[in-house]
């Protein structure tokens, strides 16, 4: 991981929102394996990877430690 990268994660742990898209964005194609691999269903994966449209409509309320990562907690 280069520096620009270590600053688009900080940005968005710190609630930079066109940051965490960005590296949504970048890395769909991993998390996707990934939800893949855990789910063993290809629509149920593609929703994980696509859950920022439910934090927009105010459907995504859970966020334990939004402290952390203040881009996840509803607002």
């Amino acid at each position: 991981m280069d520096a620009s990268e270590r600053e688009q994660y900080r940005a968005a742990i710190q609630g930079d929102r066109e940051a965490f898209e960005m590296i949504i964005r970048t890395n769909s194609r991993a998390l996707f394996a990934i939800a893949y691999g855990i789910l063993q269903d290809r629509g149920e994966a593609e929703d994980v990877v696509h859950w920022q449209p439910l934090r927009d409509t105010g459907h995504m309320t859970f966020c334990e430690n939004a402290d952390l990562f203040p881009i996840l907690a509803k607002g």
